[in-house]
């Protein structure tokens, strides 16, 4: 039996380990689907828009954040679905809940400004009857605690959808 070099089968066993971590890794994910959502703002002045993106059973019952578009805690009140959820999990008043809050992500979004957010979705919660509910809120402009929402199916996650408050319009992709 011929032997390869050192080096040779030290970079074999590299190449063998990663192979085997990112088929198990692929096997991991695979139940994954990561969902674009391209959000179009109407066109106003003022403050940017705090949204939360919540993933709701078929009864309306909040499930958990996808996420938010918005840091300064001190406004999550304004969006009053998503801090009720946060009071009801007992996240209030814990200067560290960010931890425990999913999809915290960074600033808000103007008035006629494009975003896309990708969202990270599990393949068993498409086709359930399960929604994504657009929650949206601006400083002394109003709150739309229904946005926007769509039922997950597999339309659903290449298709359009039209605003009732401070989003336009929603364009999603998935891989």
């Amino acid at each position: 039996q011929r032997r390869c070099s050192g080096v040779s089968w030290a970079r074999r066993c590299v190449l063998e380990t990663a192979l085997l971590f990112f088929s198990a890794l692929g096997k991991y994910y695979s139940e994954d689907v990561v969902l674009k959502c391209k959000i179009e703002m109407i066109e106003y002045r003022g403050e940017g828009a705090y949204i939360a993106m919540s993933l709701m059973d078929e009864n309306d019952k909040y499930l958990k954040t996808l996420h938010v578009l918005g840091e300064d805690k001190t406004w999550f009140f304004d969006m009053r679905l998503f801090w009720a959820n946060l009071k009801s999990n007992g996240l209030i008043g814990d200067d560290a809940y960010y931890a425990h809050v999913d999809g915290i992500t960074g600033p808000t979004i103007g008035g006629g400004k494009n975003l896309v957010v990708p969202l990270l979705l599990n393949k068993s919660e498409i086709g359930k009857g399960y929604k994504i509910l657009f929650e949206t809120a601006v400083e002394d402009k109003g709150y739309f605690r229904d946005d926007l929402t769509f039922e997950l199916t597999e339309k659903s996650l290449n298709d359009n959808f039209e605003g009732t408050g401070f989003i336009k319009t929603i364009r999603t992709l998935s891989n």
